[in-house]
Formats: C-alpha cells, structure tokens, sequence
C-alpha cells in the first residue's frame, strides 16, 4: 500500500492501486469559496509528488490564473497538458481536437463564452474546418464539442465558471453513422487470392477465422496458441506508443478471451511458425507470431497501408484488415451464432455495438436472399481442407 506523509496529505490522496488524486489550493473563487486545482494522476508516488510541485510553481508564478479571466486557449492547453492518464493514442486525437477548438475559440476568456459562441464554432467548422479549409465531417465536430464539454465541466468543479453554458443537443451536429461493410461472397474470394504467398496471407486468415482486432493479431505470442486443442487465447493488442510499439493489456476485461480455430488455421499456423523458425529457443512463448527478423513485431500502421493496396489491387476500395472484422461477425449472425456467443468473440461488453452496426446488414442480405451464399463462402475457409 502506498503511504503518504502528513505533508503529502494536504495535497494527494490514494483513489487505488497506482492511482492519485492531487488537489493544490488556488486562492478563492464563486461566493468566495476556497477553490482547488484536481487532476487525477495514474503513476508512482513519486511522480504525483513532481506533479504536486509542478502546479504549485504553476500557481505561484501565475502562469495558472485560476479566476475564469484567462483566455480559452490557455485554458484548454493546461487542462490538456494535465490529463496525464491518456494513453497516447488517445492523448493524440485529443492534442487534435484541442488544437481545433484553441483556433475558434482561443481568444474568448472562459468567462465570457456563452452557447451561441460554440454553435457558430461549430457550424463554421462543418463549412471551412479542415487543414486544407474544406469541410469536417460531422462526427469529427461531435468528437471536438465532447471534449470541450469535458473541458468545460472540469472548470465548473474546479470553480473557474459558475455552470457549463453551452446546450450541447443544441450546439451539436446531427449526423447518420456510417454502416459497417461486409464482403460479398465473391469479393472474400479476391481478397483472399490477392494475399495469397504474400506476408498477409496467413494474417487475412486468421482474421476471417477468429474476427479480432489487427492489434490483437499482431500482438499474438506463441504462446497464445494453443493448437492441440485449436483455440487462441487473446490477452492484450499491440499499440502505437510515442517511442515505439508496445503490447498492452486491453482497456476492457471483455476483450481477454479464447477464440476457436478452424483445422485449416490450425495448419497454417504451424507451417508458418515451421518455415520461419520459431519454434526453437527458451523464448519461444515471448516470440511474436508476426515479427520481423529481429524479433520486432510488424506495425498496424504499415500492414493496414499494404492491406488496403493490394486489395485495390483486385478492384476492392475501402477494404482494410477491420473489413475482415465486419465480415466474421456479419456472417455468424446470418448462421445463427447465439447472440450472447457471438458478444463474446467479437470481445465486447454487450450486444449494443453488434446490434446497432450490423443490424442493416442483416436487413439488405435478408432481402436479398443471399445468406446461404455468403455463410458457404466463408465455411470454405473453416473446414478442414488446406
């Protein structure tokens, strides 16, 4: 259990295992109110110390105002650069968001932005949003406000505004998702012609056979495979990081799962690992399945461009490795996978997510009557045969 001295107490507090809450005094705001700096810190003692010291220097040098008089774009640059517990990928996307709200509305102070301020952000950014001055789609908008009321929200409970001003049902844009595409019978046959004897062949397979993530491909170890009894076991997914890729555990428990393999799969997992030579070394369980010669593993990045081009190659635009994702799951509801099954392979929580990106789907190929078509497509590529 991490212990805290009595001078510790007055600024941090343990919420859990690695997990610190840090509260600095900032003089007095609303109806004069004692206020406080929070930021919640996912690290070492230690750093939640630095972190201490960093916003008391902040604070005393006054480059943290604090009274609600300070210009937006300062604001969201600290509250940014204060969520330390991001992940990159996330700290990433959110550095953009923030980067795009800091140009429409850096030079209001936060106590004066009122609602009509944010919707005029936002219509002006589905007009002339983009780098390039065209429009930005409207879930890239939504995505900007979310993080804004976040924003905003904190200042309310740090007592920097009175309330959060903005209607955010008003102020956001509406917008259809966009659905989720599955292949067609014969456009799983060119997809899996233009991999075959290329690196991806064996990637494509097991992404048709078991539906994960390309992260959670490309971070299987040997040791996840279990082909005697012919089932993976996914522990984590391997993410882009700011010094590199790194394996870590998935965000939700939902995700750690077994998943089946089909003989055929079975089959090609051991000629792969045969041809490669992986199988030898006390390392062996460590090793990646999807490594380069020195041992490091392939980057999402790389394999989702190569994927994306060979299969342009073949006529298929729009087609990258998570289209497999979509096709696994849209053929086993056409099967008649059971519902609460079908959750579980697919690692997520509950039925929500299946049931509101493939619903039309179901609905187009049921019209169509090609589902017998499309479940004999794939079942080709579980069966026994090599």
């Amino acid at each position: 259990m991490t212990m805290l001295s009595c001078d510790d107490m007055m600024y941090i507090s343990a919420r859990g295992p690695g997990t610190f809450q840090i509260r600095v005094p900032n003089g007095k705001g609303l109806r004069q109110r004692r206020r406080r700096m929070h930021e919640t810190l996912h690290g070492t003692i230690d750093q939640a110390r630095d972190r201490r010291d960093d916003l008391v220097r902040a604070r005393d040098a006054g480059t943290i105002r604090g009274n609600g008089q300070e210009f937006m774009r300062a604001y969201l640059r600290r509250w940014h650069e204060g969520r330390v517990h991001l992940r990159y990928s996330s700290a990433k996307r959110e550095r953009f968001h923030v980067a795009s709200l800091i140009r429409g509305l850096g030079s209001l102070r936060l106590r004066e932005l009122e609602h009509e301020h944010v919707a005029a952000f936002a219509r002006e950014m589905l007009a002339r949003g983009s780098a390039a001055g065209g429009p930005l789609h409207p879930k890239t908008v939504r995505n900007c406000l979310a993080i804004l009321r976040k924003a905003l929200n904190d200042a309310v409970r740090d007592q920097l505004l009175p309330y959060n001003p903005v209607r955010w049902r008003e102020a956001s844009p509406k917008y259809e998702p966009e659905e989720a595409r599955a292949l067609e019978p014969d456009e799983v046959e060119l997809v899996l012609g233009a991999m075959r004897h290329t690196r991806l062949e064996l990637l494509t397979e097991l992404d048709l056979d078991t539906g994960m993530r390309l992260g959670e491909i490309l971070g299987l170890r040997l040791g996840d495979f279990h082909l005697d009894q012919a089932y993976v076991h996914v522990a984590g997914q391997l993410q882009a990081e700011e010094h590199g890729l790194v394996w870590r555990s998935p965000k939700s428990k939902y995700s750690v799962r077994d998943l089946p393999l089909s003989a055929r799969t079975v089959a090609s997992v051991r000629a792969w690992i045969a041809d490669r030579g992986l199988d030898h070394g006390r390392d062996r369980a460590g090793r990646y399945l999807f490594s380069q010669p020195d041992g490091r593993p392939w980057g999402p990045s790389g394999v989702s461009t190569e994927f994306s081009e060979r299969a342009r190659g073949v006529g298929l635009f729009g087609v990258s490795p998570h289209t497999m994702r979509h096709t696994f799951i849209t053929y086993h509801l056409l099967t008649g996978t059971n519902l609460k099954s079908l959750i579980r392979l697919a690692g997520h929580k509950d039925g929500t997510l299946i049931l509101t990106t493939y619903g039309h789907i179901i609905e187009r190929l049921e019209s169509q009557h090609r589902q017998p078509a499309l479940g004999l497509m794939l079942q080709r590529y579980r069966t026994d045969a090599p």
